[in-house]
């Protein structure tokens, strides 16, 4: 892996899952780790849901292989909240390319 190509700061978090006094249950986020990303775009497309308008992001984050991060975690990156969809490692290169959409609240 080139250190050169990991230009932009991303951090890392974990959802947790909490039930709240009422019984309903949110997630609370924990800070993993902060590092840096090679960020690639990978594509973006508009759908329309229950009459609603959303644009779907999907971007690319190349990251150092020994990096804590699992399907389950979120990113933060340019003060946008990104879901992990897959995860590849690449052991020769010492990388994992992580594909994730934007999160729409």
């Amino acid at each position: 892996m080139q250190a050169g190509k990991l230009l932009y700061p991303i951090k890392i978090y974990k959802q947790e899952k909490i039930k709240s006094d009422y019984g309903d249950e949110k997630y609370k986020l924990t800070f993993v780790c902060n590092t840096r990303a090679g960020v690639d775009f990978s594509s973006q497309n508009r759908t329309i849901t229950n009459d609603e308008l959303q644009y779907v992001e999907s971007r690319t984050f190349l990251i150092r292989y020994y990096v804590p991060i699992n399907e389950f975690d979120i990113i933060e990156y340019d003060n946008k909240q990104w879901i992990i969809n897959t995860i590849n490692d690449n052991k020769p290169y010492q990388q994992k390319t992580v594909i994730a959409t934007l999160k729409n609240d």
